[in-house]
């Protein structure tokens, strides 16, 4: 148990820098200090086999389509222009 438990860890480590360098890039090219890349409360795990990897590439392919479908969206389907907020209205 203590073996998986390092193994672990180290893969977390690894996967903390690998996000933070990514981040750092990105936000040196966006010219945006600090600002998020990463989806918030999103749970990583490991691909363990071939058929879990042959499913997230599934889910993947067919994500995009289902993006309209998507009832907490309020985000324009890709490819779509994003909607121009109202001016507001001089009283």
């Amino acid at each position: 148990m203590l073996i998986g438990c390092l193994a672990l860890t180290r893969i977390s480590g690894r996967r903390r820098t690998y996000k933070s360098l990514v981040s750092r890039r990105i936000n040196n090219l966006r010219r945006s200090p600090s600002a998020p890349v990463w989806q918030r409360n999103y749970h990583e795990h490991i691909i363990r086999s071939h058929r879990a990897l042959n499913a997230i590439r599934q889910h993947l392919r067919d994500n995009p389509a289902r993006w309209a479908l998507d009832c907490y969206s309020s985000r324009p389907t890709p490819g779509e222009a994003p909607a121009i907020p109202a001016s507001p209205q001089a009283h």
